[in-house]
């Protein structure tokens, strides 16, 4: 009868773990289809400010509703598996229609041009990693970047037809490759990072439950101790004695502090190797004298709390300062040890290490801020893409705009570039390209921003200067790279000149508009002759 009952299989998986999965599907289903009706809500609000046209608007709907709709069957096929690698391959299947959904979204936002959506895939292969086996993250990083090649290299060999937002974006192919590089390596570096930090956070979540369940059960005998306290004095001697035992062999610091002074009044093993301190040091001084400056705050409101009867205890994070200098990070729960009505008298602490979680959250927080600054800075140059430079100059426009303030755009051109590539190989242009980076960026002031616009064309955004300024900083660049002396092949010194149109940004003035009068003042220096800075009279 008893084998009736258990599973006839090891593949199958228990009914209540089913309705945790399955629960934790439809969690991911609401989010998947909140976060859809947010991009839609976007995308409408760009197509009604003409951002976006109604082909890029109608593709995004479609795709939106695509991701709503495939929630209820895939849930309802799910719900009706309890096979263990079924259910692993149902999961991956919603991961891949998911995929499919927004890699849909970026490719009717202009593919390539879109590569600032890739978060989205992030932010999935995140989730992964977190409720699903270890494996999983790196699956999807897969999945999502053969999804978003295909839409980049369909594009542009025009297997699929374009989207293009901004008309004036049409990298070469190169700086294509590169950006898909970029995007499909940092997919497999959150796919590690979240692999890792996942299973880490997995084994010390089991680690802390059977912790948990200890210290819980300690506490569980103390309270039956207590009460038997005021029967015998016997009873009394033998629960004091289990639990500084208990204390003692406990994974956790646990002290009893005074609540009036905060001094230590017992301590035991563990919080002393924490703070690196013997127990006659901790028991000579005040948790404030452990305590970082700026966390002792932390804890005055909480203490008036308890103190008062309102909260039964309390949980805080902080960090205190060990003995030899360094810093740890601690959660601890403070739990009083009088009864309520009673005056206030000792509290209990406990406190568990939580330096290592906290390093592992800084971590991810820096991995997610290099992502973020790699995604507009552009690999060979050093400067900032093009994307960047549209939303750095609507700010720089709408700042005039509303103080008044002069501005200056340039617009650089590398002379003769297409023909120097071809007579000495993309290499030696590659040189060229990072060598004007290099010249445009010493000329410039902190306050000046540099970008590389496509190709052999870059940007400079010169906030509060005026068109006859901007001038003198165009002919410094100009003569400070003509200065620049290549050696593309064996005994062959070359120079390299550069066309500069610039231009001051008239009140209320559209940024196409405005870019586009700075581009014709290049093409003018170019027809004049090249090698010289145009501006308007």
């Amino acid at each position: 009868m008893e084998a009736a009952k258990t599973p006839s299989s090891r593949n199958e998986l228990p009914p209540d773990y089913t309705a945790m999965l399955n629960r934790r599907h439809f969690q991911g289903a609401l989010v998947r289809s909140g976060a859809s009706v947010a991009m839609w809500v976007f995308a409408l609000a760009a197509y009604l400010t003409n951002t976006i046209k109604m082909n890029h608007f109608t593709g995004i709907t479609l795709s939106v509703l695509y991701l709503i709709l495939i929630n209820p069957p895939m849930l309802l096929i799910l719900k009706h598996i309890n096979h263990v690698r079924l259910y692993k391959y149902g999961s991956l299947l919603i991961n891949f229609l998911e995929i499919l959904g927004y890699t849909a979204i970026i490719y009717f936002l202009g593919g390539i041009e879109a590569t600032f959506l890739t978060p989205i895939y992030a932010a999935v292969i995140t989730y992964v990693g977190v409720v699903s086996p270890r494996s999983f993250p790196y699956i999807i990083a897969f999945l999502c970047s053969t999804a978003f090649s295909f839409v980049v290299v369909s594009e542009y060999f025009g297997l699929l037809p374009r989207q293009s937002v901004d008309l004036f974006f049409n990298p070469p192919w190169m700086l294509r490759l590169s950006n898909l590089s970029v995007v499909i390596g940092l997919l497999f570096v959150v796919a590690y990072i979240s692999s890792l930090t996942a299973g880490i956070l997995k084994k010390n979540r089991n680690k802390l439950r059977e912790q948990n369940i200890e210290l819980m059960d300690a506490i569980d005998r103390l309270r039956i101790e207590s009460a038997e306290r005021e029967r015998t004095a016997e009873a009394l001697m033998e629960s004091e004695g289990r639990f500084r035992t208990l204390v003692e062999q406990a994974a956790v610091g646990v002290a009893e502090i005074e609540m009036s002074t905060g001094r230590f009044f017992t301590v035991n093993r563990r919080l002393c190797e924490m703070v690196g301190r013997t127990e006659e040091e901790l028991l000579s001084t005040a948790f404030q004298a452990i305590t970082h400056p700026e966390d002792l705050h932390l804890h005055e409101q909480k203490t008036a709390l308890l103190a008062a009867g309102k909260i039964g205890h309390y949980d805080l994070e902080k960090r205190y300062l060990r003995k030899d200098g360094g810093i740890i990070w601690a959660n601890i729960t403070v739990s009083p040890l009088w009864k309520l009505g009673e005056k206030p008298g000792n509290n209990m602490i406990v406190v568990e290490d939580i330096t290592d979680r906290k390093q592992m959250e800084i971590a991810l927080k820096d991995s997610e801020q290099r992502y973020r600054e790699l995604s507009i800075v552009d690999d060979l140059t050093q400067l900032y893409n093009s994307r960047h430079f549209y939303s750095q100059l609507k700010i720089e426009l709408d700042r005039s705009n509303r103080y008044g303030q002069p501005l200056t755009l340039l617009l650089l051109d590398i002379d003769n570039f297409k023909t120097f590539n071809d007579t000495y190989g993309h290499v030696e242009g590659d040189q060229v390209l990072m060598r004007l980076g290099q010249v445009v960026k010493r000329c410039l002031r902190k306050t000046d921003f540099a970008y590389r616009y496509g190709g052999e064309e870059f940007t400079v955004v010169l906030p509060m200067t005026r068109s006859v300024d901007g001038a003198i900083t165009a002919e410094r660049i100009r003569a400070e790279f003509k200065k620049e002396l290549f050696t593309p092949a064996p005994d062959q010194d070359v120079h390299v000149t550069v066309s500069i149109g610039l231009a001051q940004y008239n009140p209320q003035e559209g940024m196409k508009a405005f870019v586009h009068r700075v581009d014709q003042l290049m093409y003018q220096g170019k027809k004049n002759g090249k090698d010289r800075v145009c501006c308007e009279p």
